[in-house]
């Protein structure tokens, strides 16, 4: 409840992170659970325990995807008023920026973007990635439609791990420095293979309990590694 809020947690884990902590980096190399509290995607999974928490719930759009076209058009509506770790608000066209950015950088992100209109063009010539005809943004609405060649029906299941990722973020893998986040923390510092660094995001407002709820601690530390360093 309430009375457990605040404090500082260190936890032994995050062996998973070996170097980046670029968002747009790890997504593909299976350590996005350690920094699971700092970032969201479209939608998520439930903030439940047991089988409840399999559950896929709206998280930055406001409901789960209007899906027509047989299966092969996916429409969302970006909730408003939500602010990335800087002040900056967090708009439509941050969307598709993540995935042109993992597209230029020639990340394997096949398995999301693969389904996607033009996106062969973004594999074969990928600094010249345009993914205007198969990601639509309106950031003055906060629509964000999604047009797939094929039905995909694990699409909605993928977009759980692709965040935004704000305007003006380089191209290239930013490595140590932290990219804005949105959740309730944010990384205040980053050592490889020594320690993670999480506290509160100040401009963080939690819109869903069951999505995105307030977290308890005020910092998280995770000790990378120490599950393989001796006492």
């Amino acid at each position: 409840g309430s009375g457990h809020r605040g404090g500082r947690l260190v936890s032994a884990g995050g062996d998973s992170i070996q170097g980046s902590i670029d968002p747009s980096y790890i997504t593909w190399a299976g350590t996005w659970s350690s920094l699971s509290p700092a970032y969201d995607g479209l939608v998520g999974r439930a903030r439940r325990g047991g089988s409840d928490g399999t559950q896929l719930v709206p998280n930055l759009a406001l409901s789960l995807p209007d899906i027509t076209g047989n299966g092969t058009r996916y429409a969302f509506r970006l909730r408003q008023g939500i602010r990335y770790s800087d002040g900056t608000l967090v708009r439509a066209s941050d969307f598709r920026r993540a995935f042109e950015r993992a597209l230029r950088a020639g990340l394997p992100w096949d398995q999301w973007t693969s389904p996607l209109v033009g996106a062969d063009a973004c594999t074969t010539r990928p600094r010249s990635c345009d993914l205007g005809r198969s990601i639509r943004t309106d950031d003055a609405t906060g629509t964000i439609v999604f047009q797939l060649r094929r039905p995909d029906p694990g699409f909605v299941r993928k977009l759980t791990l692709v965040t935004p990722v704000p305007r003006g973020t380089p191209y290239r893998d930013l490595g140590t420095r932290p990219v804005p986040s949105t959740g309730p923390y944010m990384i205040e510092s980053y050592v490889p293979g020594r320690a993670l660094t999480l506290v509160r995001n100040p401009h963080f407002r939690s819109w869903s309990g069951t999505a995105r709820p307030d977290g308890f601690p005020d910092e998280i530390e995770l000790r990378l590694g120490a599950l393989n360093r001796p006492v």
